[in-house]
């Protein structure tokens, strides 16, 4: 199993522990209000079944709405089948979605792993530090805070291919 990165979850790692808006740079004062975070992931082509692929960070207190998020892909290859949700529940946000070879626009499953209505709310993951210049260790793949989508099935992808998740964020 590969683990890969979005280039938005790239920009977040380096500065945790730093402020907000270094940390977070598309959410900077937009706790409360709803928004989309645009997420593109460009594809290797040897992505596999069981590959992760890290696409976000959240902010304590966000909650996915999934009824209102998407994914849309050019033309990945033959099939990539995928589920996006967090490293507990891997099809936390949908079920499972199936982009194939035409231009595919979908809507995250209404049947997501947990209640559609009630997201997960995000705590403050035990990993950042209490305050700077402490030494910070990579995420902990075990909590809710990170996005992920984990593939199901791959065959023949496209590498440069771009896929776009669009996530539908509510911060407190």
């Amino acid at each position: 199993m590969a683990i890969w990165q979005s280039s938005l979850y790239t920009t977040q790692v380096p500065a945790l522990g730093k402020s907000e808006a270094v940390q977070y740079p598309l959410a900077k004062n937009a706790r409360g209000k709803l928004r989309i975070v645009q997420i593109p992931y460009t594809l290797v082509g040897t992505e596999a079944a069981n590959d992760l692929i890290y696409l976000t960070m959240l902010q304590p207190g966000d909650r996915v709405l999934p009824q209102y998020s998407k994914v849309t892909g050019q033309n990945p290859g033959t099939t990539l089948t995928i589920q996006i949700g967090d490293s507990v529940t891997v099809n936390r946000y949908s079920g499972t979605l199936t982009l194939s070879g035409a231009a595919t626009d979908l809507f995250f499953s209404s049947t997501p792993g947990t209640t559609l209505y009630a997201p997960t709310d995000i705590t403050l993951p035990a990993y950042l530090p209490a305050s700077p210049p402490q030494p910070v260790p990579p995420p902990n793949p075990l909590d809710q805070t990170i996005v992920i989508c984990k593939v199901i099935s791959a065959a023949s992808l496209t590498a440069a291919q771009i896929i776009l998740f669009s996530l539908a964020v509510v911060g407190e």
